[in-house]
């Protein structure tokens, strides 16, 4: 008895860290599972959760300070501009905090969430083609100028089809090589701040936290998103909250929201799993069969613990991160920029270079017309053919 307790937190402590090291080196959370996959763990799942919550915390990192993607992918935007006016310990702070909300307040929330899911499920699709229609066309509709609402709808529907087309090839992570050409590759080759000293912005632990309210929205978000065939990762419920929401335009309730999201939606997939048979996430899908109602609580359990130890280890990297010493050089910005091509070569062949290639020119020129929003058009595209 006593050696399967310490087996199982061995089990724990090694998912975590192991979710820590794949995300600060820009590895998505299935890649990481498809190995476990492979070694024939007798209880993968206490290494498995363990590991999707740590990797979600740490992908901050390197989103908000090296613009690689993590899974809400919208995160680089916000969090590399408050990163750039030298506030990124700040971001990264909001991010952390807000996705501890988001998985604490989603546990507490399951026992109300897997009876509603049941019941809520069939009753929405019927209505979400019209939605998604309304949201794209409001979208466009918003820039200022005729000439800005021509170069979004392009945008909007190149990236349509270039993501359609990364989705129809059936490769590990499509995203990863459509939105690293998106957003990391251009913020990288053509940013002019390569090799600017970033000042020490000053934030204090214990931190002022006060986003309470769109920590809030982000978990509601979620829990619809497990309602909602075709929308399912963060970055879509992101893209299409923040055309509703109305602090969309600042940073950092806008980081406190996609983070609270993306936290809850690791709660909320395993509620859509255990209910309806729908694994929202690829990590639930790949050990789908390990997964029983019978064993709820003690997932409930694993999860809180899970946060808990991941959102601490934050805690104590970010009281340990000294910016002001930080400097992102050209030399850095190549390398980083090579490292996630050879990623997205390892993830997904060579048409993960190809597809990059072309998401490179589609963000070099949504950068260059500051319409890079339109470039979500490569999930919201594909998810209205899905429900055509």
């Amino acid at each position: 008895m006593v050696f399967d307790f310490m087996l199982a937190m061995a089990l724990v402590f090694i998912g975590i860290l192991a979710g820590m090291l794949s995300a600060l080196l820009g590895l998505h959370p299935n890649t990481l599972a498809s190995i476990t996959s492979q070694t024939g763990v007798d209880n993968p799942i206490l290494f498995i959760l363990p590991m999707l919550v740590a990797s979600s915390f740490f992908a901050l990192i390197p989103a908000i300070f090296f613009s690689i993607p993590d899974a809400t992918i919208v995160s680089v935007l916000p969090g590399k501009k408050m990163f750039l006016e030298g506030k990124g310990k700040e971001a990264l702070a909001t991010c952390a905090y807000a996705m501890f909300f988001g998985i604490i307040a989603s546990i507490a929330l399951f026992p109300l969430a897997q009876p509603i899911v049941s019941i809520a499920y069939t009753a929405v699709r019927p209505y979400l083609l019209y939605v998604l229609a309304a949201a794209a066309i409001a979208m466009v509709a918003g820039e200022r100028s005729m000439r800005k609402r021509f170069a979004a709808m392009f945008l909007f529907f190149a990236a349509g089809l270039l993501g359609t087309f990364a989705f129809s090839l059936g490769l590990p992570d499509p995203l990863f090589s459509v939105f690293t050409g998106f957003f990391a590759l251009p913020a990288l080759l053509f940013s002019s701040d390569a090799g600017v000293l970033q000042k020490e912005e000053g934030t204090k632990f214990p931190f002022s936290f006060s986003y309470w309210k769109e920590c809030a929205s982000g978990t509601g978000f979620a829990f619809i998103s497990t309602l909602l065939p075709g929308i399912s990762t963060p970055a879509q419920m992101a893209t299409f909250a923040g055309m509703l929401l109305p602090f969309a335009s600042d940073e950092r309730k806008y980081l406190a929201f996609i983070s609270s999201l993306n936290g809850s939606q690791i709660i909320f997939s395993l509620a859509s799993l255990l209910v309806i048979g729908k694994a929202r996430m690829g990590v639930y899908a790949q050990f789908s069969d390990f997964f029983t109602s019978q064993d709820v609580l003690g997932y409930l359990l694993l999860l809180v613990v899970s946060a808990l130890l991941a959102f601490l280890a934050m805690l104590l990297v970010m009281k340990n991160i000294d910016i002001s010493k930080f400097r992102l050089t050209k030399e850095m910005r190549y390398a980083i920029a090579a490292y996630l091509v050879a990623m997205s070569f390892l993830l997904n062949g060579i048409f993960g270079i190809i597809i990059m290639a072309a998401a490179l020119l589609l963000g070099f020129l949504a950068a260059k017309e500051g319409l890079r929003k339109h470039l979500m058009g490569a999930i919201i595209l594909p998810t209205f053919a899905y429900l055509w």
